[in-house]
């Protein structure tokens, strides 16, 4: 998991920076190449911007790379106007421009990608409330593309016993730094910012299944049989939601017990097939024959938003 996490900040962090400086310090000496570069670099950050880990890497550093980027970007552009060559001399200089023109045109297209996944899909919707309470929270996975979602993997038909969760929303927390926990991955669950906030039901209803009993394990470590771990599962008007890893004696609820929207019934936790404390929530309808998420998934609106990836809420 170090390695992840080090991968992502060179992602995130070195390779905007290496684009700063190649703008800034080193631009194409013709137009066609300097478009094509800057075309690369807006449409890299915009992709970085969306499915990077804003919860790992402080957000201020994207914006302070977003800004620095089109800074240099134009002061390139000033300085090669009027007087500067079209194309670039040599077969190998043009092709080079070739891929890197390419490579911003299909960074557009995925940029276009992601933002239609931003909207909510058609069809019916679960709208619940705001499961969390007392802090900062950042949407760790949500919204319909599998680079924002990795939940949407089991809608590939051999996952079809665990498809429940397809529109999953996973909530991570954020400290005054604006970090979900304190170092890259550490092992002690109560160094992430949201290790034991109140979890909140989302909605009225009753109480259908709960679980509590199960270990809160150090990260990365997981429960691979035990999927929700220490869990709820609440069935409202039209369809049930659950609230998964939850910390280990926190449960306040019982299978039958009736609950309003907002009442306290437990603490996000580092139980089940977790690699570090977060909230899994998601919204399901029909039977559940092999398996707890063996049911229809359904999309969710929390307060009337379709959440994705790197979403920020702030609760009281």
């Amino acid at each position: 998991m170090i390695g992840a996490a080090v991968s992502l900040v060179v992602l995130q962090v070195l390779v905007p920076l290496a684009l700063v400086v190649w703008i800034g310090l080193a631009p194409p000496g013709d137009a066609a190449s300097l478009v094509a570069t800057i075309g690369f670099g807006g449409a890299y950050l915009l992709v970085v911007s969306s499915v990077g880990n804003w919860a790992l890497v402080p957000r201020p550093v994207l914006v302070v790379l977003v800004v620095a980027f089109w800074i240099a970007a134009l002061l390139a552009v000033i300085d090669a106007w009027p007087a500067g060559r079209i194309w670039p001399d040599g077969l190998a200089e043009r092709a080079a421009t070739a891929f890197v023109a390419l490579l911003a045109v299909a960074l557009g297209w995925l940029v276009l990608s992601l933002a239609d996944a931003r909207r909510a899909p058609e069809g019916p919707v679960a709208q619940i409330a705001f499961p969390l309470a007392g802090g900062r929270f950042i949407v760790g996975s949500g919204g319909h593309h599998d680079l924002l979602n990795p939940h949407r993997k089991v809608l590939e038909p051999e996952r079809a016993h665990l498809r429940g969760q397809a529109h999953a929303i996973d909530f991570l927390g954020l400290d005054g730094l604006g970090l979900r926990a304190r170092g890259l991955h550490p092992a002690d669950p109560t160094a992430y910012a949201i290790f034991g906030k109140p979890v909140l039901a989302p909605c009225a209803g009753r109480v259908v299944e709960a679980r509590d009993g199960l270990p809160d394990l150090p990260p990365p470590h997981r429960d691979a049989e035990n999927l929700a771990g220490n869990h709820v599962l609440i069935a409202c008007e039209g369809f049930d939601v659950l609230l998964a890893h939850l910390q280990h004696g926190s449960l306040r609820v019982q299978v039958g017990d009736a609950v309003s929207t907002g009442d306290v019934i437990g603490r996000v936790g580092n139980s089940g097939n977790t690699t570090e404390p977060h909230l899994h929530v998601h919204a399901q309808r029909g039977s559940r024959r092999r398996h707890l998420l063996d049911a229809d998934p359904i999309p969710m609106t929390i307060h009337g938003r379709h959440l994705v990836r790197n979403d920020v809420i702030e609760t009281d």
